[in-house]
């Protein structure tokens, strides 16, 4: 099983462990941190969507992301407001 290393200058998650090595290094390179507390899978989630990103570029892409869904929440609004104002057209008085 390759552990995967977090490296702060170059790549999000790019140095793989020695098979040798125990399983339970931690996944940063400061082995005096914390482990993570979250599930394989996460990690593993986590390193399909971000691996071999920059650090500039994995900032760049939650940026977006945060854009997104503001802008999602935005549309939602105007539909919302849109089909009252439809439904509010098409009552007889």
């Amino acid at each position: 099983m390759t552990i995967w290393v977090f490296s702060p200058p170059s790549k999000i998650w790019s140095i793989p462990a020695s098979p040798l090595a125990p399983q339970s290094i931690s996944y940063f390179s400061n082995p005096s941190a914390p482990k993570p507390r979250v599930s394989e899978a996460t990690i593993y989630n986590w390193k399909a969507k971000y691996g071999g990103l920059e650090v500039s570029e994995a900032k760049r892409l939650r940026s977006l992301e945060d854009e997104n869904a503001k802008l999602k929440r935005l549309l939602a609004d105007a539909m919302l407001d849109n089909a009252a104002l439809k439904d509010l057209l098409t009552k007889k008085w």
